[in-house]
């Protein structure tokens, strides 16, 4: 079993020297190691098609859903309101992405993809979908259910 996931003999649910359980511990360092690798697959595939993390997070947001206000955009990427706008910026001068001003807001500008972008989000992605597709085919489809019912749960009970 791989470290930091193992079962030593004891109680795994008595506090450890650090204030954590084992078993809580085991969790935490499991999970992160999960997010972790399934980080460093999606920026190889970026990096392969001359992207960063971040670049191709906004790409994909846009595809998948349209054209967005930077606002709704950095929710969609999970990034900081001062990153979204280089981020952007850079894509802007690479031509995949363009911005204007919201018709009905011009205090808001609505980000979407070029022609070029929206080509580049359309080999980039499926490259993303099909290598996080193989890592996480290490569970079956029932234990991904479980999986998602259990950080629904995490996240319903913490918000």
């Amino acid at each position: 079993m791989e470290e930091g996931l193992n079962e030593k003999s004891g109680d795994v649910t008595e506090p450890t020297a650090a204030g954590m359980t084992r078993l809580d511990s085991q969790l935490v360092i499991g999970l992160h190691r999960v997010v972790q690798d399934l980080d460093r697959r999606t920026a190889s595939i970026a990096r392969a098609h001359g992207l960063t993390v971040s670049q191709f997070a906004v790409l994909e947001a846009l595809l998948n859903k349209g054209p967005l206000p930077m606002g709704e955009l950095r929710e969609a990427v999970l990034s900081s309101e001062g990153t979204i706008p280089v981020v952007v910026r850079h894509l802007q001068g690479r031509g995949l992405v363009e911005r204007r001003r919201d018709d009905l807001d011009a205090r808001r500008s609505i980000v979407s993809l070029t022609s070029s972008g929206c080509e580049l989000a359309e080999q980039v992605c499926p490259d993303n979908a099909r290598e996080l597709e193989r890592s996480l085919a290490a569970w079956s489809p029932e234990e991904r259910s479980e999986v998602v019912r259990l950080v629904r749960a995490y996240r319903r009970g913490n918000r």
